[in-house]
Order: structure tokens, then sequence, then C-alpha cells
């Protein structure tokens, strides 16, 4: 019976490789090119005696932009013998399995590079010399062979240039980067002191062997067992700190790596997992995992690991967590700042105080990147939801089970109880917060020139303008600080003009600063009509009134339209309640007690004074209205009284 070989199409195996422009991509050939070296050297001197074999890597620029368009690797190994040179003529070839090769090395090459050149001296005849080109072609894909070499010695040169465009366009532009990814490509080689001297020649010489062991600041190894369904694995997990310009990425990340045959495979960023980009502002850290399972299950690329059930995943923690105890000094002073961060929003939200009893314990069970104030009050708030849905699952299971009903409901009232306490102490908190900015709003903001702030300023801070009760909640407004019967007003719009108000009733665009309808506690009394609440305020420290401009005359009108308007309406356009001469009104206007003040009080009055307060009120018969003038002093005074007591309870007496 006939037999036929499988023909192979070398344009097509090439051009299968998968191979992503990217500047790590950009560099394997070269990678490829100084493997092959390394395997030379100890192909010639034997694996114990690496330290004599030299490589020299030649970086080529293109002379218009200063762009690499190629390199060129030199080594003094063993060379191009028969076996070796019948195994590179050889697709696919098996011949150095055994170190971890695919027989596809070179092939890197010709994807990455237009042209490659190869010269070789492999024994001191003359026929020991061979010269060649590689190219990428469907026949004869070796050309100009010749039995001739410039190279003086035992040993092999590649030229690969220049680039394809799409690689030539992401290759790395700084030497310092090329060192940095060659360093980490070929950790494993240089973390043993018996390795080749490997110099780049880049405007300067570097000495790659010499860069990393001078930028080692600190290193440790660590072993590291997984036990699995097949047995246990073992790997080895070297750790490095070095400066951050010797990381493999030009911005710097720290990663763990994963090598297999002696080389780099993977890249995995560790940021996030140790909280850190520049470790103490000025290093990277390298981790370095290897192993015969590695080994054994890398690619023919060397770009993955073929990993079985969750070894990977295990591997990864495993490895996260020795970086940690290796980083455990920069660790333990994000741990510092995050309890820091943490104490600091228990103070200022002391709704959390219930969840958190050790701002230490609950830093340490944070992400280590989680360090901000707004992800640590995200973390907090998540603690808190999780707790209360707890605690309502706990009173559900209560209702259930009707022996522990007792003892169950009375575990969940008291935690309740406690977040309903902590949430009081928050409200109190603010309301001490709030208090301080009301009293630098009314002191002067030029002591220069006894300047005070506007009184829309003023306003802003009670309560927002152009709004309406309907648009804000209860923690949105500060109407406590005139009087805290005002925040349970069913409804109150302010500064909006009286048109918006009486629905179009009345013409007027004049601004009331607050006005109120139809309270719903405090004073309200069956059988009685609620009172109609309009509060204007005036800038602190204002002393130029008239007659004809001045709070009482002002307040007197807005009275007279919603008045004669004989209704008011919601923003909705809704009537709330009718209007007539019997309605009464109250009237706050809040405005410090100056001379021109006083006068319009003796003209408009008689206004008595509260006694110990500044503070005047009269009945208004004419327009059937209470008005009450207060200086701001007296509505924070009288405010501060009134919490006093819980200020005090909290501490918060400064």
């Amino acid at each position: 019976m006939a037999s036929h070989s499988v023909l192979s199409d070398f344009v097509g195996r090439v051009q299968n490789i998968s191979l992503a422009p990217s500047a790590g991509n950009s560099l394997l050939p070269l990678f490829e090119a100084v493997t092959n070296s390394i395997q030379a050297i100890e192909d010639r001197f034997g694996p114990d005696k690496l330290g004599k074999g030299n490589i020299s890597i030649d970086v080529f620029r293109d002379t218009d932009d200063g762009l690499i368009d190629g390199f060129a690797v030199r080594d003094n190994g063993i060379g191009l013998t028969p076996s070796n040179m019948t195994s590179f003529e050889t697709s696919d070839s098996r011949y150095k399995a055994a170190k971890g090769g695919k027989g596809i090395g070179r092939f890197l090459w010709l994807k990455v590079f237009e042209h490659v050149h190869v010269e070789s001296r492999f024994g001191s005849k003359q026929d020991d010399r061979l010269s060649f080109d590689f190219v990428l072609e469907e026949k004869d894909q070796i050309r100009n062979v010749t039995q001739s070499s410039e190279l003086s010695s035992h040993g092999t040169s590649v030229t690969l240039k220049p680039f394809r465009s799409q690689y030539r366009s992401v290759c790395p532009k700084k030497t310092e980067t090329v060192v940095s990814k060659l360093i980490s490509h070929f950790l494993p080689y240089f973390i043993n002191v018996n390795t080749p001297k490997i110099l780049l020649h880049d405007d300067g010489v570097t000495d790659l062997f010499s860069s990393f062991t001078e930028a080692v600041s600190e290193d440790h190894e660590y072993s590291i067992d997984i036990d699995t369904s097949w047995g246990v694995e073992h790997f080895v997990f070297n750790c490095f700190l070095l400066p951050r310009n010797l990381s493999d990425d030009e911005k710097g990340t720290n990663a763990i790596f994963y090598g297999a045959n002696g080389r780099s495979v993977l890249r995995r960023p560790i940021d996030n997992a140790i909280g850190m980009e520049a470790i103490e502002g000025q290093y990277a850290f390298f981790g370095y995992v290897s192993g015969k399972y590695l080994d054994e299950h890398v690619n023919q690329e060397r770009t993955g690991i073929s990993w079985q059930d969750e070894l990977g995943d295990e591997l990864q923690n495993q490895a996260i967590a020795r970086t940690k105890e290796f980083l455990s000094r920069q660790i333990l002073t994000i741990r510092e700042r995050q309890t820091t961060v943490v104490r600091r929003l228990l103070a200022e939200n002391l709704r959390f105080m219930t969840i958190v009893s050790d701002p230490a314990d609950f830093a340490n069970s944070l992400e280590l990147s989680t360090q901000s104030s707004e992800d640590v009050f995200l973390e907090l708030s998540r603690k808190s939801r999780r707790e209360e849905n707890r605690t309502r699952a706990e009173y559900a299971t209560a209702k259930k089970n009707k022996s522990d009903i007792d003892a169950d409901v009375k575990k969940y009232t008291e935690k309740l109880s406690k977040e309903s306490l902590a949430s009081l102490a928050e409200y109190v908190y603010k309301r001490k917060l709030i208090l301080n900015a009301f009293e630098d709003k009314i002191s002067f903001v030029d002591e220069d020139k006894k300047r005070y702030e506007l009184e829309e300023l003023v306003h802003e801070l009670i309560c927002p303008l152009k709004s309406t009760r309907d648009e804000l909640n209860y923690e949105d407004h500060n109407l406590w600080v005139v009087d805290d019967q005002l925040a349970f007003y069913s409804y109150f719009n302010s500064d909006k003009t009286l048109t918006a108000t009486t629905g179009r009733a009345d013409p007027s665009t004049k601004e009331p600063d607050i006005t109120f309808f139809d309270l719903g506690l405090g004073l309200d009394r069956s059988g009685t009509i609620d009172p109609v609440s309009i509060i204007e305020f005036k800038r602190p420290g204002r002393d130029d009134y008239r007659l004809a401009d001045n709070p009482i005359v002002q307040i007197r009108e807005y009275c007279s339209r919603l008045r004669e308007a004989g209704r008011v309406v919601s923003h909705k356009g809704t009537e709330l309640r009718a209007l007539d001469s019997t309605t009464p009104f109250q009237g706050h206007i809040i405005a410090d007690i100056t001379p021109s003040l006083l006068e319009m009080m003796r003209q408009f009055g008689p206004y008595a004074q509260k006694a110990g307060h500044s503070c005047y009120y009269k009945w208004d018969n004419d327009y059937h209205m209470f008005i009450q003038i207060q200086s701001y002093a007296d509505v924070l005074r009288g405010a501060k009284a009134r919490n006093e007591a819980f200020f005090t309870k909290l501490g918060l007496t400064a």
C-alpha cells in the first residue's frame, strides 16, 4: 500500500501564529534569539558554567525618527552545528523539547521582522562556518548559504531587521524599557548567579545582570505547595523589590510572572491586590513563579499556560498572599491610613458606629486598594445594609419560631434601638455643624470693611432657594434653626414669586423669602384655622432701612397680596387652601437690630421686646398678622439653647 507525507505550508504556518502587535510581543523574537544564545552557551560550557558565556545585543534605530528598527544578537555558544542546523531546517522540531523548546521560535522572527540574517562558527576548520538569510517564502526559505562568517570564534550572530510596520509602531522606544523587559523575561537566569554576561548596546552599554543585581532592594524566596486531584504540585516563588523604572511596564505597575523552562510566560498585574502602584514612591514589585507543572503546560507560543481545574486561581491567590507577606511593612502603612479614614468617617457618620466596634478590624477587612474616603464610605454603607438585612431576616425567623420568639424579638429590637440611636446622634452632629456654619455666615466676611454675607447666602443655608416642601426632604433644609415647628409644615415655598404661589391670581413678581401653609404639627389645633407664615431674611448688619423700603412694609405687602388673591396653590397648580380676611398670618423677620430698623419699629409700632432677647413682636390688627422681628444672634442663641443638651451628651460642646 502506498503512503504519503503531510505537506507543510511554511508561509501559512507563520501567518497562523497568534501574535497580536503589542509592546511585549514585538520583543518576543529578541527574547527567542537570546534564549537560543543561552542554550547554545549551556551546550558548549555545560549548565553549571553559564558564567563563561557572553551575549551581546545591538539595537538598531531609524536615523530619522529614532524608533527601534531591529536587533542583532551575538553569543559565544556552541554554534549551528550540523544537528542544530538540521533542527533549524525542521518545522516544529522536537530537538530542544527537553529544554522547553517548541520548535517554532525562529518562526517568530519572520512573523515580526521582514528579514533575518544568521552567521555562525561551530569549529576551528574553514568548513565549520555558516552564513545565510532566512526569509518568509513558500520555498527556499534559507537562502544565500555560504561557508563563511565574520565571527572569529565559536558562536552565532542573528540579525533581525527591519520590523514589520505593525510591530515597529508598538515596540518600546526607551532603552530602559527594553532592558526592563529583558530582565523580567529572563528573571530565572538573573536570580541564578551562574548566568551569562548579557550586554545591550544602544547609545551606551548596559550590563543586564549588573542592572538587575544593583537594582534589587529586597528579595526573598518562598515555596508554594498546592494539593490537586492528581497529587501535590510544587512551585517556587521569588520576590524582588526593584526601582520602578525597571518594571517591565512603562507605567511601572507591579506584577507576578509565571515562567516555564527558564522563561517568563504570563504577566498578571497586582496593583489592586496590594493597594500600591509605586511602592514607597520609587519601587516596583516583581514576583516570579516557576515549577515543573508550568514547564509541562506552557503553550507553543509561550504566551499562556494550559491550567487544569482551578489550579491557576489557587496559585495566584497563594502568590498574592506571599507577596503581602513580603511587603508586610508597606501594607501595614496602608492599613494604618485606612484605619484613620475609617475613624474619621465614623466621627462624621455616627450611624456606622453600631456596625463597626473596632476601626482597625474593619480597616483590615477592606481590600488594600480601598483607600479613598469615598470608597471606604461605600464599604461602610454596604456593611450597614447587610447588617440591616440580616437583622430583618433574624426577625422574620423569630416570628416563625414560637418557642424563641421573645428572646429573638428582644435581640432584634435591641439592634434597631442601637441603629436608631446612632442615626439620631449623627443628625445631632450635623445640627452642630450647621449652627457653626450659620454663625460664620452672620459674621464679617471682611473685618476691615465691616462687610457681611448677602442675605441670599444666609437664606440658602436655611432653605435652598426656589424650592418647595414637596421638592425637599426633611434633611434638605434647616428651618429648625429659626423654629423647630417650621420644619413640619406640610407645604412651603422658598423664594417663589407671588404669581406662582397664588396660581397667577396676583400679577406680582415679588418674592417673600419663605412662605408656609397648613401647619401639620405643633401649632395645629382642632377647630382653628392654621396660620400662614412668611419669613423674610435681611442681610446681616444692614442699617439703611427707610419708610418705603423695610421688611415690615414688605411682609405686610406679601400678606395683603396673598389675602387679596383669595387662595394659594402648590408648584403643581393644585389649590391648597382658600384665604380670606380672617385667615391669620405670622410674619418672621430675621435681621440684625440696627438703629434704622429700630426706627422702623417705632414708626410702625409699638413693638414689644421679649425679655432677655434681641427679639421684638407685635400683633398687627390692620393685617390680622402677628409679626416677630429677631436678630441673627438671637436666632443662633435660641437654636443652640434648644440643642445644647444633645450637644453636651455627645461631647460636641466645642
